[in-house]
């Protein structure tokens, strides 16, 4: 059975090249992401692990829409209130939907 190595090896050169390239550029970008500190604000995608976003003095703001449109709802997290955020739509008003006692739906005004 051939190992990893006699197979690169059987590549063209600007193909091992460009493998090690990336095996490396991969490394680099895990290192990144391990050595990230964890902080009071982060995203997740599913059932995958949490991704840490830099604890900003102000504000940071995340827009969610169609990219297609101008009509966002902005939800802003201020760095001196660690408990609340802020929502805004950027097309006319919002629309609050209680849906349980720690669950609402925000949605954008179509008016």
């Amino acid at each position: 059975m051939s190992t990893t190595v006699d197979r690169l090896a059987k590549l063209p050169k600007w193909a091992q090249q460009e493998i090690t390239r990336l095996t490396y550029r991969v490394e680099e970008l895990e290192g990144i992401v391990t050595e990230t500190p964890k902080s009071r604000l982060w995203v997740r995608q599913g059932i995958s692990d949490r991704i840490y976003l830099p604890d900003l003095y102000g504000s940071t703001e995340v827009a969610i829409g169609n990219p297609d449109s101008q009509a966002t709802l902005a939800v802003r997290y201020k760095f001196d209130d660690p408990y609340a955020v802020e929502v805004s739509g950027s097309w006319g008003g919002i629309i609050v939907k209680p849906q349980a006692g720690n669950l609402v739906r925000i949605e954008q005004d179509p008016r």
